[in-house]
C-alpha cells in the first residue's frame, strides 16, 4: 500500500503540468495587432507570398491586379537591375519590438527591428563573429483593422521601403 501511495504525488504534479501547458498554449493562440505586423514584416522582408494573409480586404479588392504580385515583380525588376536573383534581396528580421497603439478605426503598430541578408544560418554566425556583413534599421508604421476576428494590415503598406 506505501508504495501506491508513492507515486500519487507524482502523478497529481504530472496532470497539473499537463493542464497548465494546455491553458498556456490556447493563451498564446490569440491574434494581437503586434503579432500581426510582426508576422507581416517578417514575410514582407524575406519576400514570401504569404504576406498576402496578412492584408486587409479593402487593400485586395481596391486594386485591379494583386497587390502582392505586384511587389514581388517590382523586388524581383529591382533585383534584376542590380545584376541578382530575386531572392538576393530577401532579408531576415532579429530584435523585432513592437509598440502598439489602440484607434478609433483599429490599432497603430510602430515596428523596430534590424535586417540582415537572409542566407544560411551558419554563414550567418560566421559573419556576425568576424563583423562581416551589413545590418540595417528598420522602422515603420503600420495600420490595422479588424476583420472577421483577425487583425489585418491596412493603409498603404507597399509604401516605398528600402529592402
Amino acid at each position: 500500500m506505501t508504495q501506491g501511495n508513492r507515486f500519487v504525488g507524482l502523478i497529481v504534479v504530472v496532470i497539473i503540468g499537463i493542464c497548465l501547458q494546455a491553458l498556456l498554449v490556447f493563451g498564446d493562440c490569440r491574434n494581437t495587432p503586434a503579432d500581426t505586423a510582426r508576422n507581416f514584416s517578417k514575410a514582407y522582408y524575406n519576400l514570401d507570398p504569404a504576406l498576402a494573409d496578412y492584408l486587409c480586404d479593402e487593400i485586395v479588392s481596391a486594386e485591379i491586379a494583386n497587390p502582392v504580385d505586384g511587389f514581388m515583380q517590382k523586388m524581383e525588376e529591382n533585383a534584376m537591375a542590380q545584376g541578382h536573383d530575386a531572392n538576393y534581396l530577401r532579408s531576415k528580421l532579429y530584435h523585432v519590438h513592437t509598440k502598439t497603439t489602440l484607434t478609433e478605426e483599429g490599432a497603430e503598430v510602430h515596428l523596430t527591428a534590424t535586417r540582415r541578408k537572409n542566407i544560411n544560418p551558419v554563414f550567418a554566425v560566421i559573419g556576425k563573429i568576424f563583423s562581416l556583413g551589413k545590418t540595417y534599421s528598420v522602422d515603420r508604421s503600420l495600420d490595422l483593422i479588424e476583420e472577421d476576428g483577425k487583425w489585418k494590415v491596412c493603409g498603404e503598406p507597399f509604401a516605398e521601403v528600402d529592402i
